[in-house]
């Protein structure tokens, strides 16, 4: 499996992008597309929407939501993180119904609110491995 910060390289470079051309489409300083290479640093949801506009995959290809092993948890991390998808109380279309979730001033896909969801619950298990 490739980490995140590898398939940002590979999509990068696919995409004949320097680190310092994809730093100004984003908007960030090069030290970011770095350390984002590195895995020394995850992008926020926005900078993980931009990325994957730029390189016009969702942001779930570019995470591969669905595997975390891409950012080498063990298999008993990797267990948990599935687990705690799994748990999600909420359905986009639950989400969709309640709220009006817009983004840049358009309303935000199904697609989208799941690959926020996912997003989430992967950030928070890497904040609770942290403590």
């Amino acid at each position: 499996m490739i980490s995140l910060g590898d398939q940002i390289r590979k999509l990068r470079k696919e995409n004949r992008l320097t680190q310092k051309q994809l730093a100004d489409k984003l908007q960030v300083d090069q030290s970011s597309i770095s350390y984002y290479e590195q895995n020394k640093k995850l992008p926020d949801i926005y900078t993980l929407q931009k990325l994957a506009s730029i390189f016009d995959v969702t942001i779930d290809t570019l995470v591969q939501a669905r595997n975390y092993s891409a950012h080498a948890f063990n298999p008993e991390q990797a267990q948990v993180v599935r687990e705690v998808e799994s748990d999600i109380k909420i359905t986009p279309e639950d989400l969709k119904k309640k709220f009006s979730l817009v983004v840049d001033g358009r309303p935000a896909t199904d697609q989208e609110i799941e690959d926020a969801i996912r997003y989430i619950a992967f950030q928070r298990q890497l904040n609770d491995q942290k403590d």
